[in-house]
């Protein structure tokens, strides 16, 4: 049987950067951190979700929230808050059994922002509001989303 995995966040205030990932052992993973990376020897793990969730689909959901704020990899240059915001909104919606759906309306629109396909089409496809569909992109992305319709 395989180890569950957690989601984690971690904050470098000395860089001002979070880092969300999974690791079956947060704290070995930190500590693995700290000793690799000079620039990183400040880490702090902020939080960890231990319970049963599909700890994969929650990283890759918190991952695309916090596109707008990503400097490299899994590191965003955003305060801990807007991580710990994304990953809990992340953990409602595998909860709710809504994540694994949004990561494929995710990447179907992306194709489909390529095609000309517009807001409105995507929103009659999935059955849900163009509102539905802008709440799911911050930032920039939803700026360019907004200027298509």
């Amino acid at each position: 049987m395989r180890n569950p995995e957690h989601v984690y966040i971690f904050w470098a205030p000395g860089r001002g950067v979070t880092k969300i990932g999974v690791a079956v052992d947060p704290e070995k993973r930190a500590a693995g951190f700290r000793r690799t990376n000079r620039l990183v020897t400040d880490l702090q793990i902020i939080e960890t979700w231990h319970r049963p969730l599909d700890a994969r689909a929650v990283e890759a959901v918190a991952l695309r929230l916090m596109q707008p704020y990503r400097c490299v990899g899994e590191w965003f240059e955003a305060g801990h808050a807007a991580a710990e915001r994304a990953v809990r909104r992340a953990v409602r919606l595998s909860d709710a059994g809504r994540a694994k759906p949004l990561l494929r309306l995710m990447a179907d629109y992306r194709k489909s922002l390529r095609k000309g396909v517009t807001v409105a089409e995507m929103a009659e496809k999935y059955g849900v509001t163009t509102q539905t569909i802008y709440s799911r992109y911050p930032g920039p992305v939803l700026a360019k989303l907004r200027d298509q319709t």
